[in-house]
Order: structure tokens, then C-alpha cells, then sequence
């Protein structure tokens, strides 16, 4: 018998004992295992996946071969277990190859490929072709070309490497819902610890997707933020800035955070600031928060309002009320100035410009809309809000806004309508303003109706005080109150009439007209 025919009978009948089961078993183990460094890695058991396995071997240096393996083949290095149809096995370089069909398992994963290689001094494996694992603990599963990983309990840190623009599918923990699917040029698994992705990634969870160049999560802080041109998009709302960041928790998320250049937008409203916050409840946003140095800036047909910071709050999806803290001011600007306010346009623009003719200036503004919440819920929920948002941000700046004159108003009578203010749109329907409050260094200047129904044109109501109050019905400006406030009352001039009537001072919650 030859010397090949020799050595093939030889680990064909050590096959014999592993299949068998017999005594001995565990210690027919790979033969390099008697070398000086088989101590690093794991020690291969190698054993028949069928009756049909063969092998050919050939020597390439003394006491070292390359083996063909045929017919089914499996394999153990301590905890982990492998399946193949066929392997070659390099006793230089201690490496394994695995081909077609193969299976493979350890106490973290399972995985299925093509291909499976094995570097034993590393630990390491590369799995190739249609590559899926799944993750124990988690069930989420990573489908790709090409995942590199190592052993566990070897050598190697607990890394996985995927690239090719992999496919990862997480799934919710707490099995109530969707899970996410994420695609990028590449990813890379910390163990448990941390995620990285990069090359224009894409998550979507049921109807919210987002994307950017790239992306990190850290379990230590349940953190995951989205770097480079990021965006989130959901039904008719969207976030995007240099950097967002979302709070996550058993994988629902429950905050995100926009910085730089932050920008919301939705159906009917947009949304500007350095930073915004926003809180999410029951997978719907419950509360954003637009701050920063500069001023932030919400517009929606046909108002804008600004200050330096805003606050929405939503109930049901609805939004519920709004506020503006800071050199707050909320000026109706008409449909096409309302539409030409951009991000570029917000630290620019004016406290009122020409044209306009309602507006609302204060320390603080609250807003209230129809269906909201009672009146004096609704006021005690808003204050609190306000002061909570104050604390965040710091003591607001001093009101430095330019002083606005009356005689800066269009002379025409434009009725004011009932767009749905900044915010509405997860509405189904319109929501109009209930009432607009200045708190502080309050003024107001509206078209109101005329108590006479003789002359179509609107009265104008010029009021400063400690406090005053635009009330709406249908969604036009109807009364205009002020607490320890001074006002005008502007009639429109009758013929032979000259000058406007003398000021008026209004004490407690008066009508602030004379």
C-alpha cells in the first residue's frame, strides 16, 4: 500500500471512532493538536457528516498537509460546531476552509454561508457567499456577502465585521412591535457594546425611515446617533440636522435630538433652530423643543414665530399648545411671505416688516388651539411647560427686538384667517388658534371687527402691558385684552373725521380699546 492509500486508511478509521461514539473519542483529535503551538486557538475535532466522507491528503512540508475533505464533513473547536458538504484543511498556516451547505454555531450565534474559513491561531472565521447569522439573544438577524467574526471564548476580540452593504434586522424586545431593517456599505458589532455603521445608511421601522452617512450605537448609554446629512422621516414630519440622536430603550425610541442647523418640518409648518428635542409617546411626538444661540424661527401659513426658544406639545398626535420663550413674537406674514422663510432667512428676520398687520410680542408667548385642552388646564399646563423649557435653556435674552410702529400695518382690511399655526400637521384636520397670550413686555397690534356693521373695514387694536390676550373665533382675531395695559383703538376714518381717539388705560382683564 502506498503511502498516501496509508495515511487516507489512517484518518478514515479515526472518522470510524468519532462517528462511533466510542471511548477515546474526545481525544481523536486533529493531529497538529501534538504540535508546540497547538495551544493557540481551539483544538479541531474533525468527524464524517455522512457515510460517504473521504479525504485525500498531500504532504507540502515535513509533517504538514493540505487534506481534501468530501462527502460531508463536521467539525467542533470547544463550543462551536460546524456542517459542510466539503473542506480543505492547511496544516501550515492552520486554517480550515469550509464549502458549500455549511452550518456553523457557537454559544452567540448561528449562521449559514457558502463558505466558512477558519484561521485557528486567530480565532477567527470568514463567512462568504449568502451569509446569514442570527444573534442569539436578540434574534436579529445580519443577511450579507461577507461577515468576519471571532470565536467566542478564543483569542479574538468579540468582534463582527460586515461588509458588501449588509442587511440587519432588529427586532423589538419587548415582541410588540415592527421590527427595524437596516442597510449600509458596512458594519461593525462591538459585541454587545457598541454598532457602527457607514455608507449611506438606511433604517426603517414601520412608517418611520431615516438615513445618513453613517451611524453609532453605544448600549452603555442607549444612545444611537446619526452623523452626515441625517434626516428622519415619518408620514408628513421630518427632522434633519448635522447630527441626531435618538434615546432608545428596549428598541423603541423615545427621544431624538437634532443639532446643527436643526430643522422640523411637517404638513402645513416648518420648524428652525441650533438644536431641537424632540419627546416621543407611544411612538408619536409628544413635545419638541427648538433652542440655541440663535433665535429659533417656526413658520406656517400665514404666521411666524420666533423666540429664543419654542416649545410644541402635542396630545393625541394634535398639537395642543405652543410656546415661545424670550424675545417671543408671533406675526402674521400671508401665505407668500410665509412660504419664502427659509433656513437661511431665521437669524435675519424682522419682528415686523412692512406689510404686516397682526402681530404679537412678549417675554413669553402661549398659544392655545380649538379642541385643546381647558382653558385654565390648558394655561397651567403651558406655564409649566414654559418654565421647564426656561430652566433648560438658561435665562432668556432681553427684548432687543425693534420697536414696532403701527403706522407699519397695511391700510387695507384683510380678514385674518384660521391656518392651522406651526405644529398641526399630524392633524387630519384643520386646527385653528384659540388664543394667543403675551406674558411680560407684552404688545400686540391686530384688525379686529367693528361693532358697526356700516363699514366693512376692520378696526386696528395697538396694545402694550403687563399682559394681553388675542382671542380668536373660526379662527379670526375677535378681542384683544391686556392686564395694567395701555392700548389705541383704531377706527377705520369716516369722511370729516380727523385724528385717532385718546389712549386708553385698562386695569385687571379689560377690553383693551376705549
Amino acid at each position: 500500500m502506498s503511502a498516501p492509500a496509508r495515511l487516507r486508511a489512517a484518518v478514515l478509521a479515526v472518522l470510524a471512532v468519532l462517528a462511533a461514539g466510542r471511548p477515546g473519542a474526545a481525544r481523536a483529535q486533529d493531529t497538529t493538536a501534538s504540535r508546540p503551538d497547538a495551544a493557540r486557538g481551539c483544538r479541531l475535532v474533525l468527524g464524517p457528516g455522512s457515510d460517504s466522507t473521504r479525504s485525500v491528503s498531500r504532504q507540502v512540508a515535513p509533517g504538514q498537509y493540505i487534506t481534501h475533505w468530501s462527502g460531508g464533513l463536521q467539525w467542533t473547536c470547544g463550543a462551536s460546531r460546524m456542517v459542510a458538504d466539503s473542506a480543505v484543511k492547511y496544516d501550515v498556516d492552520r486554517r480550515l476552509e469550509a464549502i458549500g451547505s455549511v452550518r456553523y454555531r457557537d454559544s452567540l450565534r448561528t449562521l449559514t454561508a457558502d463558505t466558512l474559513t477558519y484561521w485557528q491561531d486567530e480565532d477567527r472565521l470568514v463567512a462568504t457567499g449568502e451569509v446569514h447569522l442570527v444573534r442569539l439573544t436578540s434574534r436579529s438577524e445580519l443577511r450579507g456577502p461577507r461577515v468576519e467574526f471571532f470565536r467566542p471564548g478564543g483569542s479574538g476580540p468579540q468582534r463582527t465585521v460586515a461588509t458588501g452593504r449588509p442587511h440587519l434586522t432588529v427586532r423589538d424586545t419587548t415582541g410588540k412591535g415592527e421590527p427595524a431593517e437596516i442597510d449600509a456599505g458596512r458594519m461593525v458589532f462591538e459585541g454587545e457594546r457598541e454598532a457602527r455603521m457607514s455608507g449611506d445608511v438606511r433604517i426603517v421601522r414601520g412608517d418611520v425611515a431615516a438615513r445618513s452617512d453613517s451611524a453609532v450605537y453605544r448600549a452603555s448609554t442607549h444612545e444611537g446617533r446619526l452623523l452626515g446629512a441625517p434626516e428622519v422621516v415619518r408620514e408628513d414630519f421630518r427632522l434633519a440636522g448635522n447630527t441626531i440622536a435618538a434615546d432608545i430603550d428596549s428598541g423603541r425610541v423615545r427621544s431624538v435630538r437634532s443639532r446643527g442647523e436643526a430643522e422640523a418640518s411637517g404638513k402645513s409648518f416648518r420648524l428652525y433652530a441650533d438644536a431641537i428635542d424632540g419627546r416621543i409617546a407611544d411612538e408619536k411626538i409628544d413635545r419638541l423643543w427648538a433652542h440655541g444661540k440663535a433665535p429659533a424661527l417656526a413658520v406656517s401659513a400665514p404666521y411666524r414665530l420666533d423666540g429664543d426658544s419654542l416649545v410644541f406639545a402635542f396630545r393625541g398626535g394634535d398639537i395642543d399648545s405652543l410656546q415661545a420663550v424670550g424675545g417671543a413674537s408671533a406675526v402674521e406674514v400671508g401665505d407668500s411671505a410665509s412660504e419664502a422663510l427659509g433656513a437661511a432667512d431665521r437669524a435675519h428676520a424682522p419682528a415686523a416688516a412692512a406689510g404686516e398687520e397682526n402681530w404679537v410680542r412678549g417675554d413669553t408667548l402661549l398659544l392655545a388651539f380649538e379642541d385643546s385642552a381647558g382653558a385654565a388646564d390648558s394655561a397651567a399646563a403651558a406655564a409649566d411647560s414654559v418654565a421647564r423649557s426656561a430652566a433648560e435653556a438658561g435665562p432668556p435674552a432681553s427684548d432687543s427686538a425693534a420697536a414696532v410702529r403701527p403706522a407699519d400695518a397695511a391700510a387695507s382690511g384683510s380678514d385674518t384667517t384660521g391656518a392651522a399655526p406651526p405644529g398641526s400637521a399630524a392633524s387630519d384636520r384643520e386646527r385653528r388658534l384659540r388664543e394667543i397670550r403675551a406674558i411680560g413686555a407684552a404688545r400686540a397690534y391686530y384688525l379686529v371687527p367693528r361693532d358697526s356693521a356700516a363699514d366693512p373695514r376692520p378696526a386696528r387694536n395697538y396694545l402694550i402691558g403687563k399682559e394681553v390676550t388675542v382671542y380668536f373665533e373660526d379662527g379670526k382675531a375677535r378681542r384683544v385684552r391686556g392686564v395694567d395695559a395701555i392700548g389705541v383703538f383704531l377706527d377705520p376714518q369716516a369722511p370729516g373725521q380727523r385724528g385717532p381717539p385718546p389712549p386708553a388705560r385698562t386695569g385687571g382683564e379689560g377690553q383693551g380699546s376705549p
